[in-house]
């Protein structure tokens, strides 16, 4: 988690993890505080053992955190993350709750110490957590049945149909929760590829005409590439600058 503050004196702060990529898909503004803080959520690719384990020795409300996780998911996570092996902790199935849960915990410090952002951000995997910190999933939930995406690509090797590829991915689509989004009537920025094999163009561009049909305040960027290049020159450039104005717009 990055923190980013405009007070005067402020500055870019790192909170848990060693490094973050840069936020694109999903930013969402927090329309009830006044603050001028933000929060980015890193996605796959920052786990690290002994992430979350001094957060968790230090603070009551990160050591819930960790173990609603592992009472969620029929495991103990938290040992994965504070121990390993980092074998084991590289794993997509691990990697993924494992950082929602440490950017979780970190959260919840953070709001334990009245520290509360106007809006948040969320790289790839990162998007969950800034759905959570936002109010819009529940961590359980997230955590048990939203965090991992090997089911599809598993599926897709076999040829799935359209109606199956849309079955496997609602549990980690916004389209289920579209009514949390207009109840807290927050402003979103979606930055999608329209050349994405793993998510067909027409999903995305469906879920965009529903949440406007919701009333949700939508803001798109669609560029021609794959989501995964969306962070590669030269389509980080435009996806840079856009959500780079929807940022100081927010905090204007």
């Amino acid at each position: 988690m990055i923190l980013i503050d405009r007070k005067k004196g402020g500055g870019t702060h790192p909170v848990v993890h060693r490094s973050i990529a840069s936020a694109q898909p999903y930013v969402s503004t927090m329309t009830t505080s006044t603050s001028s803080i933000a929060f980015l959520f890193p996605g796959q690719g920052s786990q690290a053992v002994g992430m979350g384990k001094e957060l968790s020795e230090n603070y009551e409300v990160a050591r819930r955190t960790f173990e609603e996780a592992d009472d969620a998911l029929g495991y103990k996570l938290s040992q994965v993350c504070f121990e390993g092996p980092e074998e084991k902790l590289k794993l997509t199935e691990i990697t993924q709750p494992a950082i929602l849960t440490t950017s979780i915990a970190a959260l919840r410090v953070l709001q334990e110490k009245g520290v509360a952002p106007q809006f948040v951000a969320g790289h790839s995997l990162g998007e969950y957590s800034a759905h959570v910190a936002a109010g819009t999933l529940i961590f359980a939930d997230a955590v048990r049945t939203g965090m991992t995406t090997m089911h599809v690509w598993e599926a897709m090797r076999t040829k799935v149909s359209e109606d199956e590829l849309r079955r496997y991915w609602t549990p980690i689509s916004p389209v289920p929760y579209m009514h949390r989004l207009r109840e807290t009537g927050q402003r979103l920025l979606m930055v999608s590829g329209r050349y994405d094999p793993t998510f067909w163009y027409e999903f995305t561009d469906e879920m965009f005409s529903n949440l406007r049909g919701e009333g949700i305040r939508l803001e798109t960027l669609v560029l021609p590439c794959g989501h995964y290049s969306l962070e590669l020159a030269p389509f980080a450039f435009p996806a840079a600058l856009r959500l780079g104005f929807f940022l100081f717009e927010a905090l204007a």
